[in-house]
């Protein structure tokens, strides 16, 4: 047949229509394509899949010779095809596409810039002052620590001199990371600090502050016979004792200059008021910076032959006095563990320990018909602060409280060389 008479035919027009709609389609999907579908997106594989359909249909119709029926099927296909385009360029229908994730941002503080350096570091000068020392002084040998809360990892550390340390911190010109930066308590040494560095610059500077540990002293008040007791540090011997203030040290507390214990007797009681201060102008324990929290406790021991009652503790006595609350078990769990706290039968939180004395009545009677003698019914008292310190368990972990993690646990803010202890000798 000729060319002519083909396209004048009913099969011509029919063979026209169809090659339109498949060059309709094909301008449709280079369109979308020129809009940015690409790759391997559920829209190319359903263009391309939907071309080869057609292609495979129109080859059909035209080399196969299928009944005029099956050909109007295809290029009503073809036409339902088209349409679907259309709703798909208009917006009324969307086929799924991969799309980037969006790039997360942070908002700033008015006033704070992100200027990150091309090298990606910002380093973090570091230096830890004593803020109770009359001149401006800075403490050495304490560990500070960089840890990042959005990874949850300890990323830098170092050791504090008189003067500035560094540490280089990731500076992420996306999303900055504000580092939470501490220094553990160095027995004897230096208290705890917490505090909040913004990593968004290539320099920045903070001041950790903290105190210098004082030793504790005490003096305690018989209030039955109205005298000062006598008070032997730790190693001495009895005509070496003193009823003023003396440091606390394991010290031992007798009713005479000799030596001689306390005679508590059948239904007896002691009545104490003790006067506790640290040594010099600074701080027994440390509450300096971020949300620490740090605390002071008395806890106290009365031996294991179980002659004595509960006793009442009350803080501040010449104001009037407020009674105290057992708050053993609220502790952590460490520091629960630590020997002299697991057998204490209760401690009372008593705030921060200064240069100011404190007052602390202590009454505890014996039990009915009780006799407590000088065989494992001493009195026992003992005064700890918590602080900060590295978790051995968990090298990421700063942990807050009395005594460490570590399998041998020590006293996170202790003295050292002195042990917070008062024996009270019974007979």
């Amino acid at each position: 047949m000729k060319t002519k008479e083909i396209f004048s035919s009913g099969r011509g027009k029919d063979l026209v229509k169809t090659v339109s709609a498949l060059l309709f389609l094909i301008l449709s999907i280079a369109t979308v394509s020129a809009q940015g579908i690409g790759g391997f997106s559920w829209a190319v594989i359903l263009f391309w899949g939907g071309l080869l359909l057609l292609a495979i249909g129109f080859g059909l119709t035209k080399f196969i010779g299928l009944n005029v029926r099956r050909k109007d099927t295809f290029k009503t296909l073809g036409f339902v095809a088209l349409g679907i385009w259309i709703l798909f360029f208009s917006g009324i229908i969307r086929l799924p596409v991969e799309i980037a994730e969006p790039m997360v941002t942070t908002t700033l503080p008015i006033g704070v810039v992100n200027a990150c350096p091309d090298t990606g570091i910002t380093t973090a000068y570091v230096k830890l002052q004593d803020d109770w020392s009359a001149t401006e002084t800075y403490i050495s040998g304490a560990s500070i620590y960089a840890r990042n809360p959005n990874t949850g990892i300890i990323e830098k550390s170092a050791t504090t001199t008189s003067d500035w340390v560094s540490m280089s911190l990731t500076c992420n010109p996306i999303n900055p990371i504000t580092y939470e930066i501490y220094a553990t308590a160095v027995p004897g040494s230096s208290g705890s600090a917490k505090d909040l560095l913004l990593a968004n610059t290539k320099d920045k500077y903070l001041t950790l502050h903290t105190n210098q540990l004082a030793n504790m002293e005490i003096r305690i008040k018989d209030q039955v016979n109205d005298d000062w007791e006598h008070m032997i540090t730790h190693g001495q011997t009895a005509g070496v004792n003193t009823t003023t203030y003396t440091a606390l040290n394991k010290t031992h507390v007798f009713e005479s200059a000799s030596g001689d214990a306390l005679a508590i007797g059948t239904d007896g009681y002691v009545d104490f008021l003790m006067y506790v201060k640290s040594a010099t102008p600074r701080k027994f324990g440390s509450d300096k910076g971020v949300d620490l929290g740090l605390k002071t406790y008395f806890c106290y021991d009365t031996g294991i032959d179980m002659e004595w009652d509960t006793a009442t503790a009350i803080m501040a006595v010449g104001a009037g006095g407020v009674s105290l609350s057992n708050v053993k078990d609220t502790l952590d769990k460490d520091s629960k563990e630590y020997s002299t706290i697991m057998n204490a039968e209760a401690c009372f939180e008593i705030g921060d320990i200064t240069d100011v004395a404190k007052e602390l009545r202590f009454y505890i009677k014996t039990k009915s018909g009780a006799d407590p003698d000088i065989t494992n019914d001493d009195l026992t008292f003992y005064i700890y602060t918590e602080g900060l310190y590295k978790s051995s368990k968990n090298a990421n972990i700063i942990q807050k409280g009395v005594a460490t993690d570590a399998p041998t646990p020590t006293l996170v803010g202790s003295s050292v060389g002195y042990v917070p202890e008062i024996i009270v000798e019974i007979q």
